[in-house]
């Protein structure tokens, strides 16, 4: 969906499975991040499990759901938040 749209319209990422395309997505915004001396994960900036677990509890404590497809509650925003570290 989106991330496919994104890589071929920013990158010109058009070509192969999509799987590949993703991963060719990211990589290519990863290194872009990076050329501005830019950290792309969490762990580079201090954020460790005290941050992501108080995130999660936050979330939980005001029983919302977010996101385009409001499926990202405290657990899903742990599993992303992990996921960069």
């Amino acid at each position: 969906g989106k991330l496919l749209q994104y890589g071929e319209r920013i990158w010109g990422i058009a070509e192969g499975l999509e799987e590949m395309r993703i991963d060719r997505t990211l990589e290519a915004t990863e290194a872009f991040f990076r050329s501005l001396g830019l950290s792309t994960r969490l762990s580079e900036e201090g954020i460790g499990e005290e941050t992501i677990a108080e995130i999660e509890r936050r979330f939980n404590a005001a029983g919302v759901r977010y996101g385009e497809a409001a499926n990202v509650d405290g657990a899903m925003a742990r599993r992303i938040l992990e996921a960069c570290r």
